[in-house]
């Protein structure tokens, strides 16, 4: 571990904190208006005037999840604090993978922002891309393979439930296949494409 101190403005002024470097794994818990799990292998902490988390940097094998189980993995993610020192947005970078309510979503790089819930809790609230992305959702039974769903781009509001895929889009879903057709088969694909944007709501 190594610590950086800010330069004092006077002899009589305390010492400040400026920077913490942790190296060898770290495992760690954000309680900051709702429980935050995160693990990587190293971490740099930067601290404002007051001492308090600006931001955090977090590279080698990075994972996070909040108290609903949704959960994050990439191979970098910087969590940026706001003036109020809540978690306020978390930048994710390298194999990308955030999976909530058995919906995975896989990419390069991420954006999440977050906001406190009714509760007063710390929520992820929406999401973006900004390289090329797929998400994959649990089918209706086990028989049934996961939903494919592909654009260049995706943004998304957690709350809403609304959001925008940048195109070309490519959405693969599975239909039951009706037991009297006489098909091989228990399910059969369906596939839907796009060269636009695609907004769902």
């Amino acid at each position: 571990m190594e610590l950086f101190f800010a330069e004092s403005a006077g002899q009589l002024s305390s010492p400040r904190l400026a920077a913490v470097n942790l190296t060898g794994g770290i495992d760690a818990q954000i309680h900051n208006q709702g429980l935050l799990k995160t693990s990587a292998e190293s971490a740099q902490l930067s601290f404002g005037p007051n001492n308090e988390l600006a931001q955090a940097t977090l590279k080698g094998a990075v994972r996070f999840e909040n108290a609903n189980a949704a959960s994050a993995q990439s191979d970098t993610a910087v969590f940026h604090f706001d003036d109020r020192h809540q978690l306020a947005r978390a930048d994710l970078a390298g194999d990308v993978n955030l999976v909530s309510d058995g919906e995975r979503l896989h990419t390069q790089k991420a954006f999440i922002t977050f906001a406190a819930d009714e509760a007063g809790q710390i929520q992820p609230v929406r999401f973006e891309t900004a390289t090329a992305a797929s998400l994959e959702a649990a089918g209706a039974s086990t028989e049934q393979p996961p939903a494919q769903f592909e654009a260049h781009r995706i943004r998304y509001d957690m709350i809403t439930g609304s959001g925008r895929a940048v195109g070309p889009v490519r959405f693969v879903f599975y239909q039951q296949a009706d037991p009297n057709s006489g098909l091989l088969t228990e399910v059969w694909p369906v596939e839907i494409t796009a060269e636009g944007d695609a907004d769902f709501v």
